[in-house]
């Protein structure tokens, strides 16, 4: 039988990319806030060099170590796409009402629709989902680690 993790784990690597790829094309598209709650991560490109940073360890955990056991890295694979495919998509979906931080925008309006139906935050959700199908992919401590890691950093943007 043919071994199938090489090809999940090569999604979960598309998969991640994906996700910077979006936030850094999307970046400049956003509309002016008019008022900011300040956070700590306030820069807009802190966002792309979180999503960066979560992409190069999660990429070197998936690239570097053989999993142990082939149905959970297949599982971790269709995990990481489907999580990336859920904040690529709500990222999309928001176009010029995203920002890095909690602003009201000029025409401020709050979206209910697309991802935002079946979620209320779909980027985080995708992104810790995503995280979760790459620690499963890596099926290492050093792949736990790194999971946490993104998800505290997510918690600090909540």
């Amino acid at each position: 039988m043919m071994d199938a993790c090489p090809a999940a784990r090569g999604l979960g690597v598309l998969a991640w990319l994906s996700i910077v790829l979006t936030w850094i094309l999307q970046g400049a598209k956003s509309t002016p806030s008019t008022k900011s709650a300040g956070t700590f991560l306030k820069d807009r490109f802190t966002d792309s060099a979180v999503y960066l940073f979560a992409t190069v360890l999660v990429v070197t955990l998936i690239v570097i170590f053989k999993p142990r056991l082939e149905w959970i890295c297949i599982v971790g694979g269709a995990m990481t796409v489907a999580g990336a495919m859920l904040a690529v998509w709500a990222r999309l979906y928001m176009g010029k009402w995203w920002s890095s931080c909690i602003t009201l925008k000029k025409d401020h309006k709050l979206i209910r629709s697309g991802p935002f139906s079946l979620v209320r935050h779909p980027i985080y959700a995708g992104v810790v989902f995503a995280t979760i199908g790459s620690i499963m992919q890596s099926q290492t401590l050093i792949g736990l680690a790194t999971g946490v890691i993104v998800i505290v950093l997510l918690l600090f943007k909540l």
